[in-house]
């Protein structure tokens, strides 16, 4: 991996050498790669009820993808339950994948967390 050695602004400092920081970085970052397929994983680290609307599970999705109106199950509690809505970073989105952090709001659950 390159290294550049960086100090803070001096007004005597050449910048020259650095211009191609942006470069650099660029070819050292990426995207993984997502893939929507397989069963759904999701680590939950969080869950509440909203009065009215159901239960919001927080968390990561780590395997498949999950849209609205998707029934999903819950293992631990042997229970299957559908989608009511997704939320991504407080934003409504109507599906999520592999890598996505979101909250999953089902109906008809009482959470035990």
């Amino acid at each position: 991996m390159p290294t550049m050695t960086v100090q803070c602004y001096d007004s005597s400092f050449d910048f020259a050498p650095y211009a191609r920081l942006p470069e650099l970085l660029k070819r050292q970052t990426y995207l993984p790669h997502r893939d929507p397929g397989g069963a759904l994983l999701m680590a939950v680290d969080h869950c509440f009820s909203i009065r009215g609307q159901g239960t919001v599970m927080t968390g990561t999705i780590l395997q498949g993808a999950l849209a609205v109106n998707d029934t999903v199950e819950i293992p631990a509690l042997e229970v299957t339950k559908k989608v009511k809505s997704i939320q991504m970073f407080r934003q409504p989105v109507s599906g999520a994948m592999q890598g996505d952090r979101v909250g999953v709001c089902v109906t008809q659950f009482t959470p035990n967390c």
